[in-house]
Order: structure tokens, then C-alpha cells, then sequence
């Protein structure tokens, strides 16, 4: 799977509709809302610095998203505005991540709104902080998996939510067939319960000294297996620094229409002061 690249910005990867997992709102002076307020990026300028905090509890920081956010992140945004448009007395902002629902890109689909902060009328010369979470996973298995097994999380030892939740949604198996009872089961993660497993010291990539699970190079469970679905981090969530309004989706509504996006279609208006993907 791979997300789709319009313009500057990433808007597709879905096909499934997802809650929005939290929105918090800030406000960033006690005016009274200004009608000159922009909701374009035209002549807006920021310094902007970002903290990321990983889920083992690290930190990093950078003036960019892309040095910050990764799967599972929780960032935090500080923008500071130096330059509003002439007529203009104030700016809104807003950071938002999204995340597709499942690991399969889909040419004609979209991102849900998973988390978004706001800040309203924001002055020259004001600092806000806006904090998101990026989503570790995506999010409900495709349709496509055959697995009817109830995956339950119940906080003990591997049974917790975390990087290797199942992505099963009828993508073949990489290590082919399998035996015993998974004998002809083609689909990777359709059969046992040990695909919502996160084991304790297990994490995906170079994020931890081994290569035994998931996501790793291992060459049997990391390829994907009947048990256990292919890894799904790093291809199915965005973040997004705007002015503006907050989109609900980015790419082609779930219901049909026109695609909407903070300025990589030539309809819509440019609103991007800074973007980072998977």
C-alpha cells in the first residue's frame, strides 16, 4: 500500500468510515472573533517548533513535523506568528491528524479525522501550542479477512493495543499457505488469535535491538503469515499544521463527490504551513 500524492499533500488511503478520536479546541486571545480572521496560508508566516513524545516515553524536537511525528506520537506544536496578510488582525489555526481504516490504498478513497486542536484568533506576535496524538494503527480490519475471532485486549502481558493490532483485511500471506490448521488459509492473519498480540520489548524497525516480530526483518512473521497480518506502520496516517477550519476527511468523500484536501486540489484553498506523512 502506498498513500497518493497531490500537489503537496497526501489524501487518500480508505475506504471505511472511523470515529474521530478526540478534538480539543484552544483559544488563543480573548477578543472578540475578528471578521479579518484568514483561514488561507497566503502571507501567513510562523515560526514553528515541535515536540514529539514516542510511546516508550522519548522525546525529540524539531522545527519540522517530519523530524517529530511517527506512528503512535504525540506532538505538540508551538507556533509563533510573525506575519499576517495586510488587512488582516488575526489568523485561526489548526494541527489534525488522520488515518486510513485499512493497510490497502485505495486510488478513490480517503482519511478520517482522527485527533485535531484549534486556535481562533490568533494575533501577530502570538504563541499557541496545539497537541495531537498520531494514530498507531489503522483502523478496523478490512472486510476482506476471513478471521471471525474475537481479538481481545485485555491489558495483560501481548494482549494490550499497540503497533502490531491486526491490519488482516484479505492481503495474501507472504510466506505462503502455512499447515495444520492454517493449510490453505492464503490470507495473512485470518487464522488463530495471535495477530492483536504487542509482546513487551517488541517494537517495529530499529526502534529496539531485535528482529523477532512483526514489522521487522525476520524472515517468516515479518513477511506476514496466516497468523499473523502484514505491518501497517508507516502507510496509513497524516498530520497536518493549517489555518483554517479543520477538514472531517481528505481525499473523495465516503459517500461519493468531490475530493477535499488543504490545497493539493486546484479547487480547494491553499491552507498548508507545514504537512508530514507516512
Amino acid at each position: 500500500m502506498y498513500l497518493k500524492r497531490l500537489g503537496g499533500l497526501i489524501v487518500a488511503a480508505s475506504t471505511t468510515a472511523a470515529a474521530i478520536a478526540g478534538v480539543s479546541v484552544l483559544t488563543a486571545s480573548s477578543a472578540a472573533a475578528s471578521t479579518t480572521c484568514v483561514t488561507a496560508n497566503s502571507g501567513v508566516n510562523a515560526v514553528l517548533s515541535y515536540t514529539g513524545t514516542h510511546a516508550d516515553g522519548s522525546t525529540v524536537t524539531a522545527p519540522l513535523l517530519s523530524g517529530v511525528a511517527s506512528p503512535g506520537t504525540s506532538v505538540v506544536a508551538r507556533v509563533k506568528v510573525t506575519h499576517l496578510p495586510a488587512g488582516a488582525t488575526c489568523v485561526n489555526l489548526a494541527l489534525a491528524t488522520y488515518r486510513s481504516e485499512t493497510v490497502r490504498y485505495n486510488e478513490f478513497g480517503y482519511q478520517l479525522l482522527y485527533q485535531s486542536a484549534t486556535a481562533t484568533n490568533v494575533h501577530l506576535g502570538d504563541t499557541v501550542t496545539l497537541t495531537v496524538l498520531v494514530p498507531q494503527t489503522p483502523g478496523t480490519p478490512g472486510p476482506g479477512c476471513t478471521n471471525t475471532h474475537t481479538l481481545a485486549q485485555n491489558g495483560n502481558g501481548a494482549n494490550v493495543p499497540g503497533p502490531y493490532d491486526t491490519t488482516c483485511d484479505g492481503t495474501a500471506s507472504g510466506n505462503g499457505q502455512g499447515n495444520g490448521a492454517a493449510k490453505g488459509k492464503t490470507c495473512a492473519g485470518c487464522v488463530g488469535n495471535a495477530d492483536n498480540k504487542n509482546p513487551p520489548g517488541q517494537q517495529p524497525g530499529p526502534q529496539d535491538a531485535n528482529a523477532g516480530y512483526e514489522c521487522d526483518t525476520n524472515k517468516g512473521i515479518a513477511k506476514g503469515n496466516p497468523a499473523h497480518s502484514g505491518c501497517a506502520v508507516g502507510v496509513f496516517w497524516q498530520v497536518d499544521l493549517v489555518t483554517g477550519p479543520v477538514l472531517p476527511y481528505v481525499g473523495t468523500a465516503p459517500s461519493g463527490g468531490v475530493s477535499q484536501s488543504y490545497g493539493a486540489n486546484p479547487w480547494d484553498t491553499k491552507r498548508l504551513l507545514d504537512s508530514w506523512h507516512s
